[in-house]
């Protein structure tokens, strides 16, 4: 009886894979001249199965290695005839991004060589040189320098001098410490695309403290043609890359690729893992180490002689992260949490963690202070407590109101006016179209001050008619008499419009700023 497996089709992810160990293991043996990793045969067996090639295409793209993609099924000519339209958008979009991204590195790195700043890139074209061999292997979506944090200034305004502009969010964001701790880097746009002027290599300091000075001093040159650029080390730069991708939770496979190519390396020389894990552990990062070669040896089958402890909670991010990868899109909120918590679990120790978790909560809502209901809670939180409760008050007559216009009948609702608007010695008569001045009593004038500012940080909508309800009914349990008037306009071109305002003793409450545009018409009467 045959008892072989029967011939499933393979999925996005697993087709993605197994063309990227087809690519690593190329690079490998033909960039290198070292051990390759993975078994070619049965990958190519892998990607003979795929069915979906639009949906593979578009999960190489998400993750950032289409270009790895393509050079692992140009290794197997059997494989990379099938799907020729869906890699030939693939290819077509890949050389537009790479050929914008390098006119902006040159262009950047230009700008800042004249106006004498030092400066390191990271990640981007000349990662792609250094470690698969070419420069349109690797995408990236923007171009990182690393500068001093004492010439992060002038290099910003050379930057802004040649043509760069900032993003209008970082712009507005608040210089507070706890922000200045957390940015790492400021983002300016351009016309090759974004460029994030880096001050340190991670966000938090106490995270990963490197000095820009012994960076600088261990620094590596890589040549693209004429054009020459200044990047970290081997090891400063596998170390960076790797936090990169824990404080992100491995969220992008092309992470992953660099790993596995440096390790690939550093297998050549067991005394060069033995560096690596030095360095990491001088960091306190080996756990960070332990969970990069756990997922390069489980999804990249990736070979080095180094014997791996068994460590729980890297094995537990590993498996984390391989179910999150089978997403052809963004991540959503879960997933960036578990992220988050995969990299505080590996981080150096709970002080750090905590203080990341507080500086990213300020960097998030730094953008967010100017919001008018996150004002307006400020503003709550700093009022005398009078102020508060009447604030309360205020919400709750709001929401009362604003039920009771949506939901109640109509003609019950009519009733309920005419009765109302008879309370109070009020009149039913038409008032003049003259402007009504805001009321000078201290008690109306701090309710029809107050009403407004809770009604614009509420989260439903309370229009006129809501808050001069509840301004009336403020009036009334403080024994002030108030008169609710309702008026009609119809501007030219436009359908009818209603409003409604409250007086008290002539002299304006809650509205009355736009009463006098509209024409008054007595209050509804119970036929």
């Amino acid at each position: 009886m045959d008892r072989r497996e029967p011939d499933v089709a393979s999925g996005p992810l697993e087709g993605v894979l197994a063309g990227l160990r087809l690519a690593l293991d190329r690079v490998l043996r033909q960039a290198h001249g070292c051990a390759g990793c993975g078994d070619p045969d049965a990958d190519a067996e892998r990607l003979s199965r795929v069915s979906d090639w639009d949906a593979v295409s578009a999960l190489a793209r998400r993750h950032g290695v289409a270009g790895l993609f393509l050079h692992g099924l140009n290794a197997r000519p059997e494989t990379a005839g099938r799907p020729a339209a869906a890699l030939r958008r693939m290819r077509d979009r890949l050389l537009l991004c790479s050929g914008r991204r390098l006119r902006g590195l040159q262009r950047a790195d230009g700008v800042l060589a004249d106006a004498g700043v030092d400066r390191l890139v990271l990640k981007g074209v000349p990662l792609s040189q250094r470690l698969y061999g070419h420069p349109l292997l690797r995408s990236s979506a923007d171009v990182d320098l690393l500068v001093a944090p004492a010439a992060a200034r002038p290099a910003e305004q050379a930057l802004l001098r040649a043509g760069w502009r900032p993003r209008p969010a970082e712009a507005a964001a608040g210089p507070g410490a706890a922000f200045q701790r957390y940015r790492k880097h400021r983002t300016l746009d351009g016309p090759d695309g974004p460029v994030e002027l880096h001050c340190r290599l991670v966000s938090n300091p106490s995270f990963l403290d490197v000095r820009f000075e012994d960076l600088w001093a261990g620094r590596e040159t890589v040549r693209l043609g004429a054009a020459s650029f200044a990047v970290l080390g081997a090891a400063d730069d596998f170390l960076f890359n790797t936090c990169h991708a824990l404080r992100h939770g491995w969220a992008e496979l092309k992470w992953l690729c660099d790993a596995g190519v440096a390790l690939g390396l550093a297998a050549v020389n067991p005394r060069s893992f033995e560096r690596l894990r030095e360095r990491f552990r001088a960091a306190g990062l080996d756990a960070a180490l332990e969970c990069a070669a756990l997922l390069c040896r489980a999804h990249l089958h990736v070979r080095f002689p180094a014997r791996l402890p068994a460590v729980g909670r890297s094995v537990f991010v590993s498996r984390r992260v391989g179910r999150a990868w089978s997403r052809a899109r963004r991540p959503p909120t879960a997933d960036r949490l578990r992220g988050k918590a995969a990299a505080l679990l590996l981080g150096p120790g709970v002080r750090s963690a905590a203080g990341e978790l507080a500086s990213m909560a300020a960097v998030r809502l730094a953008p967010l202070a100017g919001h008018p209901r996150v004002r307006g809670l400020r503003a709550f939180v700093r009022a005398p407590a009078a102020t508060r409760l009447m604030a309360l008050e205020a919400a709750f007559f709001l929401l009362l109101a604003r039920l009771l216009v949506a939901y109640a009948p109509g003609h019950r609702w009519r009733r309920w006016a005419a009765a109302a608007e008879g309370e109070g010695n009020a009149v039913a008569s038409p008032l003049p179209r003259r402007r009504i001045l805001p009321s000078t009593r201290p008690l109306p004038r701090r309710i029809g001050w107050l009403v407004p500012k809770v009604a614009a940080g509420a989260p439903f909508e309370a229009a006129c008619l809501p808050q001069a309800l509840a301004a009336r009914w403020m009036l009334r349990r403080r024994g002030v008499a108030s008169r609710l008037c309702f008026g009609v306009r119809r501007p030219p071109g436009a359908d009818l419009e209603v409003h409604a305002w409250l007086t008290t003793e002539g002299e304006g409450v809650v509205g009355c700023r736009e009463a006098e545009t509209y024409r008054v018409f007595p209050a509804p009467t119970t036929g």
